[in-house]
């Protein structure tokens, strides 16, 4: 039973937020993906999913899916084992590395070769399946994800405002007064703000900023930093423990003391850009 949360080289920081590795028995219940405030490309080991929630008839995962920012759970039914990689960008990767908007995949899951070059795509799925250990399988995606095809990139004037927003946008600071804020900043009316915001990261910033103190919370917990529950909280600007725990469950099915527990039983590690062959 293992969850290994791998850094991308340093070059790749940028766009990719890490890669994950699971090797996880059939779950009873159905394997949950949380609300995300990012997009993810999935490469599974099998595809008998079925998928639950509010969202089940726009998602479906094939041999490589990427799946854009939700903010409602998803379950994945399956009977057999969860095994597979997933690459989660950065909330700007998908933009500035394969050139797909947020707000064009928001409640999403759509075929890789529908949004990327079908050649790549097909390259990446073969080098994956044909490498003998985990090693090899990262060195195949590193590379791929350094040479995209060129033609996805975006226009400058789009990622430069992009990385405006995700310079002044931190969690918990995503109110009124920071769109205000970066308005001013960028000489342009809130409600401009608010559009691209919707575009470049699929959500307003309210709902963004609450995902991504979630996604954060689930980080620290997961790597042994949330032992007092109620201190992590705070230190997310959530109002108090109960505000939290609610907000988390909404997020992920689970309550924060109920996913702390559930990784005492499993195997998760964040290790450098090269682990161990498992």
């Amino acid at each position: 039973m293992t969850a290994l949360n791998i850094l991308p080289p340093t070059e790749l920081r940028r766009f990719v937020r890490g890669i994950q590795y699971l090797d996880l028995p059939p779950p009873e219940e159905g394997f949950v993906i949380p609300a995300q405030g990012r997009s993810t490309l999935i490469l599974p080991e099998h595809t008998e999913y079925s998928i639950d929630g509010e969202i089940a008839d726009r998602v479906s995962i094939q041999a490589a899916t990427v799946l854009g920012p939700h903010d409602a759970v998803i379950v994945n039914r399956t009977s057999l084992p969860v095994r597979g990689i997933t690459v989660d960008f950065t909330p700007l990767g998908a933009v500035e590395l394969l050139g797909i908007p947020q707000g064009e995949l928001v409640n999403r899951g759509v075929p890789a070769d529908e949004l990327l070059s079908k050649t790549w795509v097909r390259e990446l799925v073969e080098r994956v399946n044909e490498a003998a250990d985990v090693h090899k399988a990262l060195s195949a995606i590193n590379d791929l994800l350094r040479r995209v095809p060129s033609n996805a990139r975006p226009r400058r004037d789009t990622m430069l405002i992009g990385q405006a927003f995700a310079e002044v946008v931190s969690p918990p600071n995503a109110g009124e007064s920071e769109v205000r804020r970066i308005a001013g900043r960028l000489g342009v009316s809130t409600r401009h703000v608010n559009r691209e915001f919707h575009r470049h990261f699929g959500m307003g910033p309210r709902r963004y900023s609450l995902i991504r103190r979630i996604q954060k919370a689930m980080t620290l917990i997961a790597e042994g930093g949330g032992k007092d529950l109620s201190s992590l909280a705070l230190d997310l600007g959530f109002f108090d423990y109960s505000h939290f725990s609610n907000e988390f469950k909404r997020s992920t099915l689970t309550t924060p003391r109920e996913f702390a527990a559930s990784l005492r039983h499993r195997e998760y590690q964040v290790v450098a850009a090269t682990p161990q062959v498992i």
